[in-house]
């Protein structure tokens, strides 16, 4: 057999291209404006739920600050403290944030609070004066109870304050209507009163704490 060789196939010519050459200039122009660019806050949450959200929290933190507040008020005043002053400051908070209550709410609670002080002040006065007290006693009254009250917040807090209060008013007016009756029964007949009128203030300044409270928690709820 003769030597074999390999040579290279040469590729078949085409013909030349009949299409017209491509010009950039040929083809269409978008203007820059018409071609939507990526931003971010295309996905973000829209304004209006984010107000939305943010509201219903500064609402529920307020009804929880408040809900706080009125509970302390609650117990202070069940301590024979003035607690509904500590409601009226809730009052007062709310109606700076969330326009609730209404002015005139904040003035009855205002007139509440300070008819709750006067009547806790006059108490003992009005009870001995109720029972054929003198005026001296009624004043012994007072007297005697916040000094009682100072003695016991010094022996046991809380505790001791209430009944310091009770006892240095049934001392200090038990001592003068003895000094000036001479007589052990009446005088303390005439002590005892004081005492069961500090008594009824302390459950009505309670009872108006939880009224207050109550009226202000659900105006909030329903704003």
């Amino acid at each position: 057999m003769g030597k074999q060789t390999w040579g290279i196939v040469p590729l078949p010519a085409f013909p030349p291209s009949t299409l017209p050459p491509i010009h950039h200039s040929s083809l269409p122009a978008f203007p820059h404006s018409s071609v939507p660019a990526f931003r971010p806050n295309d996905f973000a949450v829209p304004n209006f739920v984010t107000l939305y959200l943010q509201s219903a929290m500064t609402h529920i933190l307020l009804i929880i600050l408040t809900a706080l507040l009125c509970g302390f008020g609650l117990l202070l005043s069940a301590l024979a403290f003035s607690g509904t002053w500590m409601v009226l400051l809730a009052a007062l908070i709310t109606q700076l944030v969330r326009d609730v209550p209404t002015l005139g709410t904040l003035v009855i609670f205002a007139l509440l609070c300070i008819t709750g002080e006067v009547l806790e002040a006059f108490a003992g006065f009005l009870g001995v004066r109720k029972r054929g007290g003198s005026r001296l006693a009624g004043f012994t009254a007072l007297i005697g109870g916040l000094v009682g009250a100072g003695v016991g917040t010094g022996v046991v807090p809380i505790i001791g304050t209430i009944l310091g209060m009770l006892l240095g008013s049934f001392g200090a007016v038990f001592l003068t209507e003895w000094l000036r009756l001479r007589h052990h029964g009446q005088a303390a007949h005439i002590a005892w009163g004081t005492v069961w009128a500090r008594l009824a203030v302390l459950f009505l300044k309670t009872a108006l704490t939880l009224g207050m409270s109550l009226w202000l928690i659900g105006s909030l709820l329903h704003s």
